[in-house]
């Protein structure tokens, strides 16, 4: 199978799974499958055009802004929708402690994959910001592991 095909059929089995098995958890209970394929189709679309609005607005070509906001999406909003939900469903232990781990490799102020690539844009002195986000990111993600320890299995 080519690589394109493969990628092809990880987004049909992806798309499947959420508008089918996972229905009730993205969507109200009850909601009709042209209603769940319309929200899909309507997100990928917004997303896909203001990805290409921001990143040529943003001179952002190599997508180095969008992978640090993608590192911080990661690690700080499944511990968020955890509390939100009030169980653990769908997360796991192991789970949560690698989003810990991606907070540690992303924003340590020592060594993280920016600062190896450009040192002078991503050292702390020039770019305090990227590490200040980053221990927010690394408080949420440890209270996002927290909260589930905390949690039960399954709704009550």
């Amino acid at each position: 199978m080519e690589q394109a095909e493969k990628r092809k059929y990880l987004i049909k089995t992806l798309l499947q799974r959420a508008l089918t098995y996972e229905k009730d958890i993205n969507w109200k209970p009850g909601t009709p499958f042209k209603t769940r394929m319309t929200d899909v189709v309507i997100q990928v679309l917004l997303s896909y055009v203001s990805l290409n609005l921001l990143r040529f607005e943003l001179h952002d070509s190599t997508m180095w802004k969008f992978w640090i906001f993608t590192q911080v999406l990661i690690t700080t909003i499944p511990g968020l929708v955890l509390a939100k939900r009030g169980y653990r469903k769908g997360h796991s232990l192991l789970l949560h402690i690698v989003f810990i781990c991606v907070a540690v490799v992303s924003f340590n102020p020592w060594c993280n994959m920016w600062l190896a690539i450009a040192p002078d844009f991503f050292s702390f002195s020039a770019n305090p910001w990227y590490y200040i986000t980053g221990l927010v990111c690394l408080m949420l993600s440890i209270r996002g592991l927290i909260t589930y320890i905390k949690l039960p299995d399954i709704k009550d």
